[in-house]
């Protein structure tokens, strides 16, 4: 049986400041997060920053006001806190926190605390209401705050300590959606390089908040959009559900791109080619499609959102901060749900027809080089070549699991076309001009993900 457990929010004198006990779980998910459900009907919980403190004991952090709303949270120890009416300095609240305490501080409000014990943590959430700051001194006899005596005598923190301004590391990336094969893949390429990155945690229809996430951020080289709907659980889901589709893979999007415009800064979209497929001017085995050629093949309403984004973007004045990397049934070495392999292995009966593939081990590493140069535009993100499906298992059997057996149905064209599928020969034009022979063959580069999935296994 399941607990619910509750908050308790009270309304402390000073206007506007509440004080929330929240549960307290092993994690911080009744401290923090829980607590801005709590505080949602009337607070905009926007998140410019989140930084947090490591007090000293015997010294005041504070006393000071800002211009924009606060969240104070524990996360271990327990310290005072104390509230100071700006209007009326005579009017102020010592509240004593532990884990579980938040207090909600509206702007303006004269704020200080103190620890009561060693290895004291709290964070201070900020929101994008932040600006001039006023530092007070804690003993002022204006204030007449008692402080505890158990804790005398006291020192006050340098403006600087109090306000955690020491100068923040360079972030290259920041990353939308770093959990997934694609956005895994981006940071282990990112890492190798010795590079750094930072997640946005806001959903794709939070815009205000990821805007101050790449504020706070501040990512030097790429902000890297890796989250959208269509793949899981596939992209006939996407039929079904039109609104939710068309809110995160343009609207989103678009807001996205937007936002990268107005902070100038490059924004890279992980999007699809999947809206090619054999014709009579590309048969199989014929010329390919080049990222100047339109869309021929458009079989839900996924491939359509996505087709759509891409004409936004072009007509828009965000087209030149933003690269659209236009992959096509990714695989990697780690044989996640979403990869193409994994998918191939769990079907009894494959259908058989070439296409173009994205292999992540190869290609992210120049997706990296095409940020960090800044460009632009529609790429094709794909190998050199087209490969099946029954000859990807087929290396699969020879490289990695020889007792592996599958049954497979060739496709024409026509065929491949009648059931949704998307297979077709996608050119790389523009990496094959920028990096040459840097861009692999479908075929060598399967084989050489077969072997690191082999290596692995051991």
């Amino acid at each position: 049986m399941s607990i619910v457990r509750k908050f308790q929010v009270s309304h402390l004198k000073i206007e506007g400041v509440d004080s929330i006990d929240s549960p307290v779980y092993p994690d911080h998910r009744g401290t923090l997060y829980e607590a801005f459900h709590c505080l949602k009907a009337d607070f905009d919980c926007s998140v410019a920053a989140v930084n947090s403190f490591y007090p000293r004991r015997h010294v005041v952090y504070g006393l000071i006001s800002i211009d924009g709303d606060e969240i104070f949270h524990v996360i271990r120890g327990k310290l005072i806190v104390v509230l100071i009416d700006p209007k009326d300095h005579k009017l102020h609240e010592i509240v004593e926190a532990g884990p579980g305490k938040v207090i909600k501080i509206p702007s303006g409000v004269i704020r200080g605390y103190l620890a009561l014990e060693e290895d004291v943590i709290y964070n201070i959430v900020r929101t994008s209401g932040n600006g001039n700051k006023t530092c007070y001194k804690f003993d002022d006899p204006e204030f007449g705050v008692k402080w505890p005596e158990s804790e005398l005598p006291l020192t006050q923190a340098p403006y600087a300590l109090q306000e955690n301004t020491e100068p923040k590391p360079k972030v290259d990336f920041a990353i939308i959606g770093s959990t997934g094969q694609m956005g895994s893949a981006f940071i282990r390429e990112i890492e190798a390089r010795g590079m750094t990155w930072a997640p946005i945690r806001a959903r794709l229809n939070q815009h205000e908040r990821i805007r101050n996430e790449i504020l706070a951020i501040d990512p030097q080289v790429s902000v890297i959009c890796a989250a959208g709907l269509g793949t899981r659980p596939n992209t006939k889901w996407c039929d079904e559900h039109r609104l939710e589709t068309l809110d995160v893979n343009v609207t989103c999007y678009v807001a996205i791109s937007r936002i990268c415009r107005d902070l100038k800064k490059h924004c890279t979209f992980l999007g699809t080619a999947a809206f090619y497929a054999y014709d009579d001017q590309h048969p199989i085995g014929g010329k390919g499609f080049t990222e100047e050629d339109e869309p021929n093949h458009l079989p839900n309403y996924y491939y359509k959102t996505r087709q759509l984004f891409e004409k936004i973007l072009k007509e828009s004045d965000s087209y030149k901060f933003c690269l659209n990397l236009r992959g096509l049934y990714p695989i990697d070495h780690t044989l996640r749900s979403s990869s193409l392999v994994s998918k191939l292995l769990k079907f009894e009966t494959i259908y058989d027809i070439p296409s173009s593939i994205t292999v992540l081990n190869q290609l992210v590493p120049l997706a990296i080089d095409l940020m960090v140069e800044g460009a632009t535009g529609n790429v094709n993100w794909v190998t050199d070549g087209t490969i099946s499906n029954g000859e990807i298992l087929k290396l699969y059997k020879e490289i990695v699991d020889p007792e592996f057996t599958w049954k497979e149905k060739k496709l024409t064209a026509q065929e491949s076309r009648e059931i949704g599928n998307c297979a077709a020969y996608v050119v790389p034009e523009r990496l094959l001009k920028r990096f040459g022979d840097k861009v692999p063959k479908t075929r060598d580069a399967v084989i050489e993900v077969f072997k690191m999935i082999k290596a692995n296994k051991h």
